[in-house]
């Protein structure tokens, strides 16, 4: 158990009765830790009848952390999250100043950040693509500005907004199983309530609707910069394939490092050899 103490400090206690008592969203943090006299108090939350099970909060917990950590999931968990992993090449352009710009923002070149229920498309993510999709141009004005707080431009905040739609949905397609069928699925009881395909199911179901989210909230904003470009007479540039540079169409992100995109299976095996450092060095960083 995590307590933080009244001057800032934290402090971390094992205490064994309470370990016993299982977790539920519905209660409240019931544990006291008295620094001055080293006593931990439990505080029932409610008036227990005999026979009664008794829970205790273990925290804000995504249901991949509590199968993970504790053995067991939370069917339909408020505080699901999907940990989006943000990552640039070393030798992509302009990236010592970016890494600057990004130290200046409370970012790194690689970050991990959650996407939640409450906040599908957090700040921080937009921040972070904003800084990486910087051009030589725009560097020099971004050095007046609020570490990318506000839109840099239609263009730069077009691509990042695109750019995150077409992420996200590659993140959803990679699913082995889609969340409509998941949701019917355990409608229909096709996992044994408890075993290990039931939980499995549920923290897929709650990692696809936070993704589902995130892709939504950014392609409503993709549509508000495109309206407010469009009345200026500017319209993003569309995506194409990094072999042939064609575009738009039906294009596919490399299955790997998801950070380019190709027209087809030809393009990407041409183009291999010029992208493989570059994917396999973007794959590792990403963990």
């Amino acid at each position: 158990m995590d307590f933080k103490l009244s001057d800032g400090s934290s402090v971390r206690l094992l205490a064994p009765f309470a370990d016993m008592l299982n977790h539920s969203s519905e209660s409240k943090q019931c544990h006291v830790y008295d620094a001055s006299s080293g006593d931990l108090s439990v505080l029932a939350g409610k008036d227990y009848e005999a026979g009664d099970q008794v829970y205790i909060h273990y925290g804000s917990i995504p249901n991949h952390r509590l199968l993970r950590l504790y053995g067991f999931i939370i069917p339909g968990n408020p505080n699901d999250s999907y940990d989006l992993v943000l990552a640039t090449h070393p030798l992509a352009p302009f990236f010592e100043q970016k890494q600057k710009l990004w130290a200046l923002a409370g970012l790194d070149s690689t970050c991990t950040i959650s996407l939640t229920l409450t906040d599908p498309l957090p700040k921080n993510v937009i921040r972070y693509l904003r800084i990486q999709r910087l051009d030589e141009s725009d560097l020099a004005s971004m050095a007046l500005r609020q570490a990318a707080d506000e839109k840099i431009s239609n263009s730069n905040e077009a691509q990042v907004l695109q750019s995150l739609v077409e992420s996200i949905a590659s993140l959803l397609g990679s699913f082995g199983t889609r969340l409509e069928k998941l949701e019917e699925q355990l409608a229909t009881g096709v996992y044994p309530v408890g075993g290990n395909a039931w939980a499995a199911a549920h923290v897929s179901l709650g990692e696809q609707r936070v993704l589902k989210l995130a892709k939504k909230k950014a392609e409503d904003l993709l549509a508000t910069v495109e309206s407010e470009s469009s009345k200026d007479g500017w319209l993003p540039a569309p995506a194409q394939c990094a072999n042939c540079e064609k575009g738009p169409g039906q294009l596919m992100l490399c299955g790997r490092c998801k950070a380019v995109m190709y027209c087809g299976r030809a393009c990407q095996v041409a183009h291999f050899k010029d992208h493989k450092a570059t994917c396999r060095a973007i794959v590792s960083q990403k963990g």
